[in-house]
């Protein structure tokens, strides 16, 4: 990511950022008790990266309300927190400058 931000700094650009984690769905703890309910075969197979573990809907949401109106609401949430779906504080976000 720092690269990026060079580049953007040096470009003059203001970029705005989500955060990779900022639409999972489960914490690391629910995480891990659902990759070993699979792994024990008690439960569906899940990736970190799947549907299955995001908030797909919401982040493609967020990418709409941004690009219509140059604002828009993105999750933060702390991982050590029972359900961050439910706990999650959100920030807004500005809109980005160009150069």
């Amino acid at each position: 990511m720092k690269s990026f931000a060079h580049i953007f700094r040096r470009e003059g650009i203001r970029a705005q950022v989500i955060e990779g984690d900022s639409f999972h769905r489960y914490n690391r703890v629910e995480m891990r008790e659902l990759v070993q309910a699979a792994d024990r075969g008690s439960g569906p197979q899940v990736s970190h990266f799947g549907p299955e573990a995001n908030l797909l809907r919401e982040l493609a949401d967020t990418f709409v309300e941004y690009g219509a109106t140059g604002r828009a609401r993105s999750v933060a949430t702390l991982m050590t927190r029972p359900n961050p779906r439910n706990s999650a504080a959100t920030r807004a976000l500005s809109p980005t400058g160009s150069r």
